[in-house]
């Protein structure tokens, strides 16, 4: 019988040729802060769905919340609402940005446990919008 060693995660990252890169110095602050505006019961999901994105430097945010992916800007995305959205089942909002957030979700390979299943489903679906089925449009709740 083979016995495994449990090892850290970045050094799992540097042995499988993932190399994690840290763009940011203060990404755990930016991190911190972010997480002060979710939920008490979604900020442990919050913080792993954005030590994920995060771990390669290839995600990103600025001080209004605008997300980037690959040097890419999502103008008029927000970041805690995008997060938001993916961690709480009862959050059924439109996001803009969602199809770079599901984009940025698959390619770093977040872990689906972090998602909620409409979330999951959505993701998977063949052309992700920024609605998902079943959601009320500032249109359809307002008629503007």
């Amino acid at each position: 019988m083979e016995v495994y060693k449990a090892i850290p995660l970045s050094e799992y990252m540097l042995y499988a040729g993932k190399e994690e890169v840290q763009s940011n110095p203060n990404i755990k602050q930016r991190i911190e802060t972010l997480l002060s505006y979710l939920p008490s019961k979604l900020k442990t999901k919050g913080q792993r769905l954005l030590e994920s994105l995060t771990r390669t430097g290839r995600f990103d945010w600025n001080e209004e919340g605008v997300i980037s992916y690959n040097g890419q800007t999502e103008m008029k995305s927000n970041i805690i609402d995008l997060l938001s959205v993916a961690t709480n089942p009862y959050m059924k909002r439109e996001s803009n940005g969602m199809p770079t957030f599901i984009t940025a979700l698959k390619e770093e390979n977040v872990p689906r446990t972090l998602l909620t299943p409409t979330f999951l489903q959505h993701m998977d679906s063949k052309k992700p919008s920024k609605i998902l089925p079943g959601w009320i449009t500032y249109e359809d709740k307002f008629g503007h």
